[in-house]
Order: C-alpha cells, then sequence, then structure tokens
C-alpha cells in the first residue's frame, strides 16, 4: 500500500479539510470546555462519541480531515491515534447518497429514455439523455466529462465513425487513488452501434461548449437534478432511485459479468488498485455480461496495483496477468 503522508492533494481539498477540522474542535471545546492541546486524550474520547453518532461515510471524511490537519501541526501521535479510529459503531446511513442506486436496468433506461425524450422535451433533458447515456457507454465520472479531450475517428466512407478516443484526466489521481495522472478509452464501432457512436458524440459537442464558457459545473448539477426529479417521477415509491452516478457502478458491473480481470476493469475507471471496483462498486449480479465497450492500453492495465481479496504485504501480493480488455457484445 501506499503511504498517506506521501499523498499529494489539492490546495481545495487541504482547505476543506482544514475547514472542517476547525469546526469540529470549535464545536469540541464549546460542549466540554476543553482544549484539545492540554486535553488529547478527552478529544479522543469526544470523538468516539462523536463518531457514533454519524454515518460510516461522514466519519471517514471528518477523520480524514483531523488526521491530515493535527499531522501539519506536527501532532503525528494524535494524528495516528484518530486514524485508528474505526467505523464500527456508526450510525446507519441517513443522506441521501444511502438511497443512491447502484445499478442501471435495461427498463429503468427505457423509462428514463421515454422521460427525457418525450414530445416537446427541453434542451436540458435532451442534453441530459445523452449525459446519462455517454456514462453508462464509458464508465466515467460524471465530473471528469469537464476534463477529457475527445478525438473522433473519421471512417473511410463518407461521414462515417471507425471510433472513439477519449484521454480522461482521473478526477482522484491528486489523492493517490488513480493509476495515473490519465487514462485513454477506446471505442470502436465494432462494440457500439451507430446510436450509442452518436450519442457519445451528441454529449461531447455540448458538453465542449459548456467546459469553453465554463458553465460545465452547472450543466452538470442541473442534469443531475433533472434525473433525480425524473426518478422520483417514474419510481415514487422506490427508496433507491437511479442517479448519474449510477451509471459509473452499472459499468462497472458489466465488466465482471463479462468475465474481465479486475485491473482491466479498474483501469478502465482510472483506480489505482483492483480491489477499488471488486470492493465498492457495481456487483456481478447486476451485470449484463458483453456490454463492455471500452478498450484500454495494455501499459494502463500495468499501472494498476494488484492486491487479492484479503490483502497481504506488497511482497506477497498475487499478481493477475491483464488478459482481454475488450468485450463481445450481448
Amino acid at each position: 500500500m501506499f503511504e498517506t503522508e506521501n499523498v499529494t492533494r489539492t490546495e481545495q481539498t487541504e482547505a476543506d479539510y482544514r475547514k472542517r477540522a476547525s469546526s469540529l474542535l470549535e464545536r469540541y471545546a464549546r460542549e466540554t470546555g476543553k482544549d484539545w492541546d492540554l486535553h488529547p486524550h478527552a478529544l479522543l474520547q469526544w470523538l468516539h462519541g462523536f463518531r457514533d453518532g454519524v454515518s460510516a461515510a461522514y466519519w471517514r471524511r471528518t477523520r480524514a480531515a483531523l488526521a491530515w490537519y493535527f499531522q501539519a501541526l506536527g501532532q503525528s501521535a494524535l494524528s495516528d491515534s484518530i486514524r485508528a479510529v474505526t467505523t464500527e459503531g456508526c450510525a446507519p446511513p441517513t443522506h441521501t447518497s444511502a438511497n443512491k442506486k447502484k445499478s442501471v436496468t435495461d427498463e429503468e433506461l427505457a423509462a428514463l429514455t421515454k422521460f427525457l425524450l418525450s414530445p416537446g422535451a427541453s434542451e436540458l433533458s435532451v442534453a441530459t439523455y445523452y449525459f446519462f447515456v455517454s456514462c453508462l457507454i464509458t464508465g466515467m465520472r460524471p465530473s471528469e466529462w469537464g476534463q477529457c479531450d475527445v478525438k473522433i475517428i473519421s471512417g473511410t466512407e463518407k461521414d462515417t465513425v471507425d471510433g472513439i478516443d477519449i484521454v480522461v484526466q482521473n478526477a482522484k489521481a491528486t489523492n493517490g487513488r488513480a493509476h495515473g495522472a490519465t487514462r485513454t478509452l477506446h471505442f470502436s464501432r465494432q462494440y457500439l452501434s451507430p446510436q450509442e457512436i452518436q450519442a457519445l458524440i451528441n454529449h461531447w459537442r455540448f458538453t465542449a461548449q459548456r467546459v469553453a464558457d465554463g458553465t460545465f459545473p452547472l450543466f452538470q448539477r442541473d442534469a443531475g437534478k433533472k434525473i433525480q426529479y425524473a426518478a422520483r417521477k417514474l419510481w415514487p415509491r422506490k427508496r433507491r432511485r437511479i442517479t448519474l452516478y449510477s451509471t459509473r457502478h452499472q459499468s462497472m458491473a458489466n465488466g465482471k459479468a463479462s468475465g474481465l480481470p479486475r485491473a482491466v476493469i479498474a483501469a478502465m475507471h482510472g483506480h489505482a488498485t483492483d480491489r477499488t471496483c471488486a470492493d465498492h462498486y457495481g456487483r456481478k449480479q447486476y451485470g449484463k455480461a458483453g456490454r463492455v465497450y471500452a478498450q484500454v492500453p495494455e501499459e494502463e492495465v500495468a499501472r494498476v496495483r494488484q492486491v487479492s481479496k484479503d490483502w497481504t504485504p506488497p511482497d506477497r501480493t498475487r499478481t493477475q496477468p491483464a488478459g482481454n480488455t475488450s468485450g463481445d457484445r450481448g
């Protein structure tokens, strides 16, 4: 595993960590009347109680902020003690992400398509449809469309497209959670229908305009809200509904169902290790075999750190061959 102290973080991340840690320490001082530097053990005890009242996801974010904050202050022992406070005992999740579905069925895609492309649909509805389908095809994080380069490969015949290459700036690269600064996704018409190719082109053209005028973040937000609105209308009784990010989970589930090596799936989605997709993303049971559209370079697959299911120290880690990076359509 990599050393957490050596991970490069963005200035924005550090600013967010500093704000979160300072706010929590102010709350600690108000509630206990103590200073953390004089009573570090009391702070740890208080944090255990605080942990029990929040979700595991919220505690992980808070723990990361506090550990970084105290490490920056030279309080290594306190930072290590905070890192050791596990999520065991955290409250059940009640935030909105607990209600976000981690798969997309064919029936849901068909219903969403009909809703977004209904007669008289707005420009946002149509653009949101292409956004959703493009994320489903590529497995990209929605935000990554604002920082990628797209090359359309023309066919030998007039007005035809042989393929599309996308070089993606990995969103998690600065935190050491990606296999490199970028990843390359190649899409061939051998694995994409003309309609799917056109959906990617339409989405990219619309997105490129928004990136150029600086409004892509607003577009991403509005598209996300549009899907949330559609999901509430289509499935009012469901607790978990699809979102833009559901497509990324489904993409990885499709890779698993298609039998791709974990390192290949990780490279396709910009993960540093093959364990991330195995443990935290789409389940194989929800995947569709054959629905893998991207090919990735072997040298990028080789950058993925391969970690067995039950992790052992690096010198004993089992390695896996990179295997085929494409799948037949089903």
